[in-house]
């Protein structure tokens, strides 16, 4: 997936802004920048790669494509999804009773992030399973997930039970 951010021409922008300043402000991650500068494509600014050192302007365009990731938990396809709403960053699932949310000492397989994992790799999303709000395994609901690490902490900072 690809991101793009544009400059917008206000004080703190007016006479540029470095890269990794303007990437904060955008709300993405020290460690998300990071990925991207060591395990993805880099940066971009209308298109020609820039360092997370160098000044942006009004009017330009600062992208990036999401850094490929690995891991994840082991995928079990025969554990049903049911997926209420996606969209490109987020995914809301249906948990039934008696099924934990991810694994843990006591439940290591059979999860919600199981059956997730499987749903993601089949749709072509990372199966990497970011639960914005857990419920206890014999609570039925709906869990609200991330789909990537840029829009993990943007989420988690707006729920509210």
């Amino acid at each position: 997936m690809q991101l793009y951010f544009a400059v917008p021409d206000t004080a703190t922008t007016h006479e540029g802004v470095l890269v990794r300043s303007f990437l904060r402000q955008c709300a993405v991650s020290t460690e998300l920048a990071r990925a991207v500068k060591f395990q993805g494509g880099g940066f971009f600014a209308d298109g020609a790669s820039v360092l997370a050192n160098r000044r942006v302007y009004p009017g330009q365009v600062l992208s990036f494509d999401l850094p490929p990731e690995a891991g994840g938990v082991a995928p079990q396809p025969d554990i049903a999804v049911q997926v209420v709403y996606e969209d490109a960053f987020a995914v809301v699932l249906e948990k039934p009773p008696q099924l934990a949310v991810h694994p843990t000492l006591n439940y290591p397989g059979g999860t919600l992030a199981n059956g997730y994992a499987a749903w993601a790799a089949a749709h072509g999303h990372s199966p990497v399973f970011r639960p914005v709000n857990r419920i206890d395994k014999d609570t039925s609901g709906l869990v609200l997930a991330a789909k990537n690490a840029y829009a993990a902490p943007l989420l988690a900072g707006g729920v509210e039970k």
